[in-house]
């Protein structure tokens, strides 16, 4: 614990990134050691002005990272950095990796292991747009339903629409999972999701490089994307309009050497537009599990037929019921998480609760009936 302390206090420093912390750690071995050092040796190490190198010699660990790894600790998580084992090596290889992560769940050092000849199953990063529709949130589930019925390891952000299905649909398969936050942590974003992160920490881990109790901020999401990319093989686009941050994670995912597929959509649908584009541009064209597993040059036992859903699910139906995954939830709230209109959306659970799916409680309230 007492090592997190200059890990942090280092992190902090004013005019260090990711990048230049990577090289003092490279040099010294440890954050701790390059404390030990002059300002105009750092000032050469990470080609800084002497001024700039002496502010980071004075950012001392102290109460502030005392409180932060109470708070890491209270929340079951840890810290870990780039000289650990559990640290991914695929992360490693990135222009500017994180120095460390914060991390729940389970090591990243049993994820995914098991596969042929001792070698680890794919992680696949699933993605796409905040505002999906339908179809691109039925799409995401199956797609990871089944990438994980396979054996691979299914990561996302856990943001709303594809993301959070992504996840959905690999829990629903009894896989791992791996979600990369934009916010520390012990912060779910949305909030709806706040059960989604404890089911992906019992069964795959959550990963950051914001502090504990950090929120959601615009430059948070483009930079955790580039963790969505180098901890995976390959991404896969599934739904994305012309300006979605996936289109972001995809062209990191390409500077980093990763292979990136994409599913159609409809012609002219404005959230299919950024992966028509891709495919157009050279992304391979996905449909399924199979195609993933092929394009990456992965063949291990066969993908479930499995249905994640029950048989004769609509898609409406089906967005509606994974929104409830959740909890309890007012009809407002459903038709946020689903993206679709209370028009659509009362008629589905009037079905569902005929069907026994569904139950209403008080005050309007709608939950899945266990």
């Amino acid at each position: 614990m007492n090592e997190w302390r200059y890990w942090l206090a280092l992190a902090k420093a004013s005019g260090l990134g990711p990048r230049r912390f990577g090289m003092l750690v490279d040099t010294y071995g440890s954050p701790e050691a390059v404390y030990g050092r002059s300002a105009q040796e750092i000032a050469g190490v990470v080609h800084v002005p002497a001024s700039v190198a002496a502010g980071i010699l004075r950012s001392l660990p102290g109460p502030a990272e005392d409180r932060e790894i109470d708070a890491v600790l209270g929340s079951n998580g840890r810290l870990i950095t780039t000289t650990s084992d559990e640290y991914p090596p695929l992360l490693k290889t990135i222009y500017d990796p994180p120095p460390f992560l914060y991390a729940r769940g389970k090591s990243l050092g049993d994820i995914g292991r098991g596969g042929p000849c001792g070698r680890r199953f794919p992680w696949i990063s699933v993605v796409g747009s905040r505002k999906s529709t339908p179809y691109g949130k039925s799409v995401a589930r199956r797609i990871s339903h089944e990438l994980c019925a396979s054996g691979c390891v299914v990561v996302s952000g856990m943001a709303a629409g594809v993301d959070s299905y992504a996840h959905r649909g690999a829990l629903d398969a009894g896989g791992e999972t791996v979600a990369i936050l934009g916010t520390g942590i012990d912060v779910a974003y949305p909030r709806e999701n706040a059960r989604l992160l404890d089911e992906i920490c019992r069964s795959g881990a959550v990963l950051s490089e914001y502090g504990m109790g950090e929120g959601p901020a615009p430059w948070h999401f483009p930079m955790r994307n580039r963790i969505i990319s180098g901890v995976c093989e390959a991404v896969v686009v599934v739904e994305a309009g012309e300006s979605s941050g996936a289109l972001i994670t995809a062209d990191l995912a390409l500077e980093q050497g990763r292979e990136v597929m994409a599913v159609p959509g409809p012609a002219r649908a404005p959230l299919s537009r950024g992966t028509n584009r891709l495919i157009k541009t050279g992304a391979a064209l996905v449909e399924d599990a199979e195609d993933v597993l092929a394009v990456i040059g992965f063949h291990y036992g066969p993908v479930s037929e499995q249905p994640p859903v029950p048989v004769g699910m609509d898609p409406a139906g089906e967005a509606v019921m994974i929104i409830l995954d959740n909890g309890p939830l007012t009809i407002d709230r459903i038709c946020e998480g689903a993206g679709l209109p209370a028009s659509v959306v009362a008629p589905v659970l009037t079905e569902l609760e005929l069907r026994g799916m569904v139950e209403r409680m008080a005050g309007a309230v709608y939950c899945k009936r266990r």
